[in-house]
């Protein structure tokens, strides 16, 4: 059973839409997290360095001792 050429026409412009729409969205809201915490004070920032190296030694020390 063939689809019509009106329906498959639509059907791509469709999904190229939402594809399109789903990166731009994406890209967007990328692009406000930074910009967020780009301008957010530098002991957050630190803060939230120090917090992402206590969260990676814990889960290095975890693998350890399961090994």
């Amino acid at each position: 059973m063939r689809i019509p050429s009106k329906i498959r026409a639509h059907a791509y412009a469709s999904g190229l839409f939402l594809l399109v729409t789903t990166g731009a969205y994406c890209a967007y809201t990328g692009a406000m997290e930074i910009r967020k915490w780009s301008m957010s004070a530098p002991r957050l920032q630190h803060q939230e360095m120090e917090d992402y190296l206590r969260f990676k030694e814990n889960q290095a020390r975890g693998k350890i001792v399961r090994q």
